[in-house]
């Protein structure tokens, strides 16, 4: 508990720090979720409600039916672009027809 007089509490300096502890929240998808027709060499691109930056981690492309990483790639591979609260991935597989993908980030890859 803190406690301060009325003389106190007005000549008092006090620094408070504020941590945003909430990180960028995306806004829009490209190709968008559950789109079909995509071509096999289609980049992904993430939109966030803020500006972005590049953490550290991995950026996976991993195949909706079994679960599994079909290409990961670290965040500063220059496959990989962030402009301003777009972040491109360009993946290093061409993908399959038929195929759900879905993308994964790292914790801390994507920081704002």
């Amino acid at each position: 508990m803190i406690s301060a007089s009325a003389a106190a509490f007005n000549t008092a300096t006090v620094l408070l720090r504020v941590t945003d502890d909430e990180g960028p929240k995306v806004v829009s998808f490209t190709p968008a979720d559950d789109a079909t027709g995509v071509g096999y060499k289609s980049d992904f691109t993430i939109t966030f409600d803020r500006d972005v930056r590049k953490g550290s981690g991995l950026v996976h492309t991993v195949a909706v039916a079994t679960g599994f990483a079909y290409a990961s790639l670290d965040i500063a591979d220059s496959a990989v672009t962030v402009i301003g609260n777009t972040v491109t991935i360009d993946p290093p597989l061409n993908l399959r027809g038929l195929t759900g993908y879905a993308v994964r980030i790292d914790d801390g890859a994507i920081r704002d």
